[in-house]
């Protein structure tokens, strides 16, 4: 298994995992990027496949980061929130709430 594959070796297994959660994520918020073997590749978490990945598979932009980025705070924020009982969990954003012009402190 992959555990083996690696020698146990917990950071280059953490690293593997992060990359795979961008790309499944990347996949589905960007299909059009990736060709059908490419999918495969990620939907069945081929680790050796992941350096014949084409340019446009592995392109990313800050966009995508900030995308990606709030995916991972909501899933923490469900969690957290959810352990402590929240039935209502509200939406995380970056971009920085609209402040009419004027309002005083």
């Amino acid at each position: 298994g992959i555990n083996a594959e690696y020698g146990g070796n917990s950071n280059i297994l953490t690293y593997l995992r992060d990359v795979s959660k961008f790309l499944r994520w990347k996949q589905e918020s960007f299909p059009a990027q990736f060709s059908p073997d490419e999918t495969d590749i990620i939907n069945g978490r081929e680790w050796q496949g992941l350096a014949s990945l084409s340019k446009s598979a592995c392109f990313y932009n800050r966009g995508m980061i900030t995308g990606f980025t709030e995916v991972l705070w909501q899933e923490t924020i469900n969690n957290q929130l959810q352990g402590e009982g929240w039935s209502h969990i509200p939406t995380v954003s970056m971009v920085p709430p609209q402040i009419p012009p004027g309002t005083t402190r």
